[in-house]
């Protein structure tokens, strides 16, 4: 039986099919020993090749390692003290600042009572605004505490831990007057010696005790007991002088100068203002504290270079002494 043209052609294409599968089919076969091959060979590679590849590798390794030492050497010859010991952050320097504003009648000049009122609230928003402008800014956490009550005195030790304790407000006869924590604020006194047993009932207490209130430094010798420095007026001061001492004086701080450095600007400040009163502003410290040496910084924690300068045992700056003649802050 005879073909026809057309069913020529079906078998003819099936045949085709048929070759290029079988050609697949070889390539992929060829290709699987050629892999394999290549992997008997690699297994096979001589030990002396494996031995001068780990010996390059060694080789590299000891060239980074020396890098590594160079460069360790080099920072160490920039700065000697890291040769030793990783350099330590300095802890943030925490302040408890407190201010009391109640109402308080006093007598003018003439002998007439008026009703006196600071403003503290400004002292404290000009510090704030000085020490965010400084060098040191984010090593300074002020904590403000307005209208503070006696109370307040021992939460902020709780709750704070602060090394510095600041008041602002009234004072005077060995008493500071806080706020009554009512809705018409009249003045608690409080004595130096409940300060004082305030500020011993925590097992860390204050480094420094700042008294911004006029006639606060008679009578202080008893807060000592329970902090080491007191900053304290030896006499009446008014709002501008109380507002520039302690805006130069936290600045100066968080610049990262001393507290005998910072309560010298606060002084050459004060001395610009009219009533150039600068050196009411005095500091005691307590005989057997290793701040009897001024020259250190709060932040950081630790002292200055050059000489120190030892400072008499509880001797104070008073307003009647130059400042030329005294070893202290």
């Amino acid at each position: 039986m005879s073909l026809t043209s057309e069913a020529l052609e079906r078998r003819a294409a099936a045949s085709g099919k048929k070759t290029a599968g079988s050609a697949k089919d070889v390539a992929t076969i060829m290709g699987k020993q050629q892999l394999q091959e290549n992997r008997r060979l690699s297994s096979a590679e001589s030990p002396e090749q494996k031995r001068q590849d780990r010996d390059t590798e060694r080789r590299q390794r000891k060239k980074e390692h020396a890098r590594d030492g160079r460069a360790t050497a080099a920072s160490h010859a920039l700065h000697p003290r890291g040769a030793r010991s990783a350099r330590r952050e300095p802890e943030v320097l925490r302040v408890a600042y407190l201010t009391a504003n109640p109402r308080v009648i006093d007598e003018d000049d003439d002998g007439n009572l008026m009703l006196t009122h600071l403003r503290v609230d400004l002292e404290m928003q000009q510090v704030k605004k000085a020490v965010k402008r400084s060098v040191h800014r984010d090593y300074i956490d002020i904590d403000h505490w307005p209208a503070a009550t006696r109370d307040d005195v021992v939460t902020v030790l709780n709750d704070l831990h602060p090394h510095v304790v600041h008041f602002s407000g009234h004072g005077g006869d060995g008493t500071l007057e806080f706020d009554n924590g009512e809705m018409i604020a009249e003045g608690v006194p409080v004595s130096f010696e409940y300060l004082t047993r305030a500020l011993s009932v925590t097992d860390t207490g204050p480094t420094v005790l700042i008294l911004n209130a006029c006639d606060t430094l008679d009578g202080v010798d008893v807060l000592l007991d329970a902090v080491p420095v007191v900053i304290a007026p030896a006499r009446e001061i008014d709002d501008a002088g109380a507002l520039v001492f302690a805006v130069s004086f936290y600045s100066a701080i968080a610049s990262g100068r001393s507290v005998r450095a910072a309560l010298d600007q606060a002084r050459l400040a004060i001395d610009q203002l009219p009533t150039a009163q600068g050196n009411v502003i005095s500091s005691l410290t307590r005989e057997d504290s290793i701040f009897a040496t001024w020259c250190w910084r709060l932040i950081g924690n630790y002292y200055c270079e050059g000489p120190d300068r030892p400072m008499t045992s509880r001797t104070v700056n008073r307003s009647d002494e130059p400042l030329s003649s005294l070893y202290m802050a």
